[in-house]
């Protein structure tokens, strides 16, 4: 299915540029070949429970996420950056200590 998808999305470009037409505003070609995820699939690649995730979302502290119709999506390339940026050396930044090396 996915596929079949991305050959659609493929196809359609091909189409727009022969055309001479601009693409539409907003539509980038390379991101959509990317397959999408279900929040459920990303919870479990996190290994985080599904509430965690959505209080994350609801708190805007999560990983980016995108609204497909009614649905909630994430791409894998995305949770990989959301768990390299929260990589600590030391707790004590994170409470609000500060650190002793700092001049």
């Amino acid at each position: 299915m996915a596929k079949a998808r991305a050959h659609l999305i493929e196809y359609d470009y091909q189409r727009t540029q022969e055309s001479g037409l601009d693409k539409p505003r907003g539509v980038s070609y390379e991101y959509m070949s990317e397959p999408l995820i279900t929040e459920g699939e990303a919870a479990a690649m996190l290994r985080v429970s599904l509430t965690s995730l959505r209080r994350w979302r609801a708190n805007g502290c999560g990983p980016v996420f995108r609204k497909v119709g009614r649905s909630v999506r994430y791409r894998p390339a995305d949770l990989a950056e959301f768990v390299s940026l929260a990589r600590r050396t030391s707790i004590a930044v994170a409470r609000g200590v500060p650190d002793q090396g700092a001049a």
